[in-house]
This record gives structure tokens, sequence and C-alpha cells, in this order.
């Protein structure tokens, strides 16, 4: 019997068992590897098989920038305890059009992180022109520059190192997928699509857009998958030189309907051996999930083709000189909650919940796991709000107005 099992290995339930690991000698995480073809994977997904995601401080939120540091901070850490590179400090630039909406989202980034000293820059448009010539945004455009502590993280390259140092602490990596969380007289049961069951007196939940899809829960969580397309423009390696300073880039657009921003991670190796830039936004006509056959048919999808042709259209409208020698199109899921932070917190006796990352957590999931871990010890950080990851269920009457987040980057 375990005294914890997290259920999902990504990003989230990674870093979870490495904490709870350090603190406890019986503790397990149960999740599958990344499917050889995913294409022909008819079981559950996560959100770690890809290559490269913008990480940065700079956010208009404190909650989601405090979380932010805090990773950050950890990252050279694994690194060295790990012996696996993931975290390439290239920056990140935040470009707006300059109108007073937009100019206090920059002020508001600024605030914050100055209060969290990330080192930042204001762009003018003439700073974008001569810092980042190989750019190009609409005339009147300003910015926000942060380096050093912003760049892309490799998410698969993060899960590795977070679950070598599990094992380092002698947690258990368990290959399988959980199909049921069953309650016995003094613990929990944990049964597996392989046939397995395991005892344990506590349980994580970390399975992202899964989570009310495969009887893990008695009540459902307020959680809405949603679907997002992302695109990739191969690089030549002749032209590698010529993007070799460029930062992550967000970008807020104007006049884009259905679009309010999109963020691009610079050139990066995947595991084909070629270089590719991504692109990606918040899209309104993406749809919905309310079903696994839903959710698993998106997955074996190429994402949604009217979403390709505008990132085709804004990538090379941004980038005027890159010859796209191949586009590759993926489908993408974010899990959004109804307070637009992660849920953290326990749902009922010994059953604890650290999922909805809203598009923006991974590099935030070190924290994010640090906190799920304290919070199946029954403990809290006080630098958050306690309600600040508090869990909506989809039967709770909500009596109070939850402030939306005005821009979620």
């Amino acid at each position: 019997m375990f005294k914890y099992i997290v259920v999902g290995k990504g990003m989230i339930g990674s870093a979870a068992a490495k904490y709870l690991s350090s603190a406890s000698d019986s503790v397990a995480a149960i999740g599958i590897n990344e499917p050889a073809d995913l294409k022909k994977h008819k079981g559950v997904f996560a959100s770690h098989y890809d290559s490269g995601r913008i990480t940065r401080i700079l956010d208009s939120d404190y909650t989601w920038a405090l979380a932010a540091k805090r990773s950050i901070e950890m990252y050279s850490i694994i690194e060295e305890k790990s012996g696996i590179k993931f975290f390439h400090p290239r920056g990140c630039i935040k470009v707006v059009p300059d109108s007073p909406e937009k100019q206090a989202y920059i002020d508001a980034n600024e605030t914050i992180g100055n209060k969290l000293g990330a080192i930042s820059q204001r762009l003018t448009a003439d700073d974008l022109i001569a810092q980042y010539p190989f750019l190009k945004f609409p005339s009147g455009s300003i910015g926000i520059a942060e380096k050093i502590t912003a760049g892309w993280i490799n998410p698969r390259k993060l899960v590795e190192a977070q679950l070598i140092l599990a094992k380092l602490n002698d947690a258990q990596i368990i290959n399988d997928t959980v199909v049921r969380i069953s309650r016995e007289v003094g613990a929990l049961s944990i049964e597996t699509l392989s046939g397995q069951k395991y005892q344990t007196e506590k349980v994580v939940i970390a399975a992202g857009g899964f989570t009310n899809f495969n009887n893990l829960l008695s009540s459902e969580v307020e959680l809405t998958p949603r679907a997002e397309t992302v695109v990739q423009a191969r690089v030549s390696s002749g032209q590698l030189p010529e993007f070799k300073n460029m930062p992550s880039v967000i970008w807020f657009l104007k006049n884009q309907e259905k679009l309010e921003y999109v963020y691009v991670v610079p050139p990066v190796q995947y595991p084909d051996g070629n270089y590719y830039i991504k692109m990606g936004g918040d899209r309104e006509s993406e749809q919905r999930f309310t079903s696994l056959d839903e959710l698993n048919n998106w997955f074996h999808s190429d994402g949604g083709q009217e979403g390709v042709t505008v990132y085709q259209k804004l990538m090379q409208e941004m980038l005027p000189t890159l010859k796209v020698e191949q586009w590759l199109s993926k489908p993408c899921v974010v899990t959004d909650t109804v307070t637009e932070k992660p849920y953290i917190d326990i749902v009922e006796e010994g059953v604890y919940i650290a999922a909805g990352g809203c598009g923006a957590a991974a590099k935030s999931s070190d924290e994010f796991g640090r906190l799920a871990a304290l919070c199946a010890q029954g403990q809290h950080d006080p630098s958050y709000d306690k309600d600040a990851f508090k869990v909506v269920l989809k039967d709770q009457i909500i009596d109070h107005e939850i402030e939306k987040r005005k821009f979620k980057f």
C-alpha cells in the first residue's frame, strides 16, 4: 500500500511525484509513456508531447507570475540534479497595439515583474525594429521584453528530468492508465487498464483534460477541455543563423476576428531532427469536449484547418524573410477552469486534484506540482491566497462573481 499515488505523469504530475517522494518513501506515479504513434494510439494523451513551450515571469496576474518565478528559479537545480537540459533562456517579448487598454496591460506586466525581480525593458515601435529586425509588426506596435529568466522550455525533457528525480527519491514510476478509483475500507483502490490494482492512502489526480472522463472522481469538477490548433513551419539549416537571436513572442492582434493573440516559439529542434517555428493562439471557434471519444478523435486529427490558414498568414507576416520548407499542423488541448487558475485542492477525503492549466501552466508546472504535494500533505503556502487554487465542482452553486483575467498572457 502506498502513502501517495499520483495519477498522471505529465508536467504537473511528475513534479508532484518528485516533491511527494522527497517527503515520503511510499509514492507512485501512474501514467502512460508517450505513444510511438499518436495517430494510432487509442488511450489517453498528455499535454507535454511537444519540444517547445514559452516560459517567462511577466504576467498581468500576480499569482501566475509568482508561480512562474518560483518554477524558473528551480530550472537550473532540476537540470543539474537530473543531468537533462530543458531550459533555453532566449528571452520573451510581448507585443501589443498602441492603445490605452494595451498600455495598461504592459504597465501591469512591468509593475508585477518589478515586484518579483524580473529584468524587463519597455519597447517602443523603434525599439522593436532596431532590436528585432527579422520580426515585423504593424506600425505603432509597442511591447515589453523579458530577458535572462524567459525563453522556452522542452516539456518532454522537463517531464523526463522530474521523473528521474522522483526515481532518485525511490518513487515507483508505473507505465499504465488508471481507469477507476474506488473507496475501500481504510484505503483508496486504483485500477489500471492492464488489470493491476494498487492501494493508497491518498491520491493526487493530475490528469489534465481527461480528469472528468475516466471514472477518476465521484463528482465532476468544472473543467472544460478545449481544442486549439498549432502550426509548425520547418526552417532550413541555412536560415537558422538568421533567427538565432529570436525570442519567444506573444503578439496581441488588432482587428483579427475570433483571435485575440498568438504565441510563437522560435526555432526548436524536434525528434525528427528538423527545426520548427511554432505558432498557436486562443481561437474562439475551436470546439469544447464533453466526452472521452470527442477528445480522442481530436487528438487523432491534424487540428482545425481554419486555424491553420490564419496562423500561416500571421507567421509569414511576422517573419517576412522566412522560407518555409514544410508546414505541419497539430491538435492541442487546453483545459480551462472557471477561476482561470489551476485547481490544486482536496476534492473529497483522500482525493486531491492538480489540473486545469488554462493554456499557461507548462512554465510553472514545477511550482504547481510543489503546491499539489503540499496540499496532499495538508499544508498551504501562505505566499498565495488560500482560495487561489480552489476547486469548483459541477454541482456547486457559485454565489460570488469570479473575476476573469483581462488578458490570459
